[in-house]
């Protein structure tokens, strides 16, 4: 935490709370350079939270899930430093306005300008704007809370400018006036409730403002360095024109030197000459000596002017030297400000790209969430299609219901009839003792076909009503996959929507969510298609089924009739075998007497295991059948397996066979 947001922060709690007695709630409360708890008093109620447990933090949150603390339980509810990090700000400021109560104030600290800090990640900054904006946003979610004031404030020692807000849950009371933040900091864009428009607007940031600073300083630079230069030129030119002049005036001195030297030698060649006139010679010797010492005197004074013009030029030529390294160093100095603004440039102008870039994936990704929630509204359209097909397929099997209670209906009216055909069959069963045996065996065969089409249908309805009770639970169980399937769906946009900020791997994985949502709604519709296309398959093959049992039942009930016209038939009087009429007449009252005893138990199926057992015994009883004489008399019979006593009633009688004691030569 910076300086400025410590102490306007300090500031908002001095001048809205009761710091005595008051409920405070911080988001993002982990201590790193500072906390806002320290402006609290000891009776403060002070609840900090944050992601990850530290100093500072009394309850640890789970990402992109609700705060763990009570709605409408705080006085204040404060996050600074905080937004510029939270990848989806705008939900977790709709958290602060349910837990703040009624009256109580929202505050919001977070940066307008500043260097990328990532803590673990950096995403936004905030304008004058901003404040109106979340309370728009708040209030179109259903939250009462009204923005009471924000401003963007100055710098302290660090570069941030803090965009600074202050919400209220409800209408801000009157006397917000007397205590506004923006009235005792340093700041400008001021929003405040009162006020349609901004209060000390400024159209530039502050890092705008240094930056034309410091092209004004640059400016002057140049300029003072473009008169430095003249003023150089100048003195270098003066400097120059001296030097000139000193080696004029050297050059004249060496040319009175050579003067002088020449006149020696005329004068010397003149003594050599007139050696005579050696006074008039000395006396000019004398002259010539003294305007020599004076042509001494003068030279040393001009070597004298010369070494004072040397050393004035040596002077001159260290001050331009320094001039010339000061005038470097400005350039130097003037190069790096150049390119410090140069940078300064390309950060503004990477960090426009980059605002312009996210301002285009947020577009993008809004359009992406409004064709996720047509697809989860076209969802739950094909849900509600679905359910009315079940609401069809479970009509057509109540009709299929109705249709097999129908066939029950038949089947036990046919049931009756049976029952009334076997007691006709024990009436006429004294008449006509020779069609006995083949009456047997029809009502045999008859009630060995209607066991079986018994088994067969109750088989037929026990499949189809699983068949069907398991296509319902399919279907029961798709509509539940498809419920879960939508709120899945809606999970999903809700993660997707709280990781807007990572651009590129939310946008890899929105569209490879929708493609994979287009894949399992393809998947889910051929799987409906193939249900229904399923159903009716097996409703067609029931009817196909009840067609067939339909038609079976019909072939019976012809039987039975073909078997109530033998009947007739057979009540007319029919001549005994010539063979054995005493033992035939015999077996027809042993058969008689069987089917007597038999008859209370005889329904459908007819039980012909307990007639056969019953005249077998009796016949053992009374000797009028011996099976094992009947089957050495008859290998036939033997060999294919049958029952002997069975085989002669139906067929050993009709076709005239021995049977008992006959069939080995005792004969009866």
């Amino acid at each position: 935490m910076h300086d400025t947001a410590y102490r306007v922060g300090g500031r908002f709690l001095e001048s809205y709370l009761d710091l005595a007695d008051c409920d405070v709630l911080e988001i993002g409360a982990l201590i790193v350079n500072g906390t806002l708890r320290d402006h609290a008093l000891p009776t403060t109620r002070w609840v900090g939270i944050d992601l990850v447990p530290g100093p500072g933090v009394d309850i640890v949150a789970q990402p992109g899930e609700a705060l763990p603390v009570p709605d409408s339980a705080f006085d204040a509810v404060v996050a600074s430093s905080v937004f510029e990090h939270d990848p989806a700000f705008w939900e977790t400021f709709l958290e602060m306005a349910d837990k703040v109560r009624p009256g109580g104030y929202v505050y919001i600290n977070a940066p307008s300008n500043g260097g990328i800090h990532r803590y673990p990640q950096d995403n936004w900054r905030f304008y004058p704007d901003s404040g109106r904006a979340l309370a728009a946003w708040a209030q179109r979610k259903g939250r009462d809370i009204s923005l009471v004031e924000s401003f963007v404030a100055a710098r302290g020692q660090k570069e941030w400018n803090d965009f600074v807000a202050v919400f209220r849950r409800g209408q801000p009371a009157p006397d917000h006036a007397m205590r506004l933040l923006h009235t005792q900091v340093d700041c400008v864009n001021v929003s405040t409730w009162s006020e349609p428009g901004l209060v000390r607007p400024v159209a530039i940031t502050e890092d705008m403002q240094l930056l034309d600073e410091a092209r004004s300083e640059c400016a002057h630079a140049k300029s003072a360095a473009s008169e430095s230069d003249a003023r150089a030129a100048l003195a270098i030119g003066g400097l120059e024109a001296k030097v000139a002049q000193i080696e004029a005036q050297f050059r004249a001195a060496e040319k009175s030197r050579a003067s002088a030297e020449t006149l020696l030698s005329a004068e010397r060649a003149e003594r050599r000459a007139l050696a005579a006139a050696v006074e008039t010679a000395q006396a000019e010797k004398a002259l010539l000596r003294e305007q020599l010492a004076k042509s001494a005197e003068e030279q040393a004074g001009v070597e004298d002017n010369l070494a004072c013009i040397r050393a004035e030029l040596g002077n001159t030529e260290y001050e331009l030297s320094a001039t010339r390294s000061t005038l470097r160093q400005r350039e130097e100095e003037l190069s790096q400000l150049l390119a410090e603004l140069q940078r300064s440039l390309a950060e503004r102008d990477c960090l426009l790209d980059r605002l312009a870039k996210m301002d285009t994936a947020a577009r993008r990704m809004e359009e992406k969430l409004s064709e996720a929630e047509g697809w989860v509204f076209r969802l739950a359209a094909e849900r509600t299609a679905r359910e009315r097909e079940m609401a069809v397929a479970e009509r057509a099997l109540r009709r299929e219901r109705k249709e097999r209670a129908r066939a029950d209906w038949l089947w036990t009216t046919l049931a009756h009839d049976a029952q009334r055909l076997s007691e006709r069959l024990v009436e006429v069963e004294d008449s006509s003792r020779q069609a006995q045996a083949r009456l047997e065996q029809a009502l045999a065969d008859a009630t060995t076909a209607l066991t079986h089409l018994e088994e067969e249908r109750a088989a037929q309805l026990q499949s189809a009503q699983g068949k069907t009770e398991a296509e319902r639970e399919a279907r029961l169980s798709l509509a539940r996959q498809l419920d879960e399937e939508v709120h899945r769906r809606q999970r999903e946009l809700t993660l997707q929507q709280a990781e807007l900020s990572k651009e590129r791997e939310t946008r890899r994985a929105a569209e490879a969510t929708i493609r994979e949502t287009e894949a399992q709604l393809s998947t889910v519709r051929q799987s409906l298609a193939k249900a229904r296309e399923d159903a009716l398959a097996e409703t067609s093959r029931i009817k196909g089924e009840q067609a067939t049992a339909a038609r079976v039942l019909a072939a019976r009930s012809e039987e039975i009739v073909a078997l109530t016209k033998l009947l007739a038939n057979a009540e007319r009087p029919a001549a005994p075998p010539p063979q054995l009429p005493t033992v035939a007449t015999m077996l027809a009252e042993v058969v008689g007497e069987a089917l007597m005893a038999t008859q209370p138990r005889i329904g459908l199926p007819f039980v012909r295991r307990n007639v056969s057992s019953r005249l077998r015994t009796t016949l053992r009883q009374k000797g009028l059948f011996d099976a094992e004489a009947y089957l050495r008399a008859n290998p036939d019979v033997a060999a294919a397996g049958q029952d002997a006593l069975h085989h002669y009633l139906i067929h050993g009688l009709k076709e005239g066979r021995l049977f008992g004691s006959s069939a080995t030569g005792d004969g009866h």
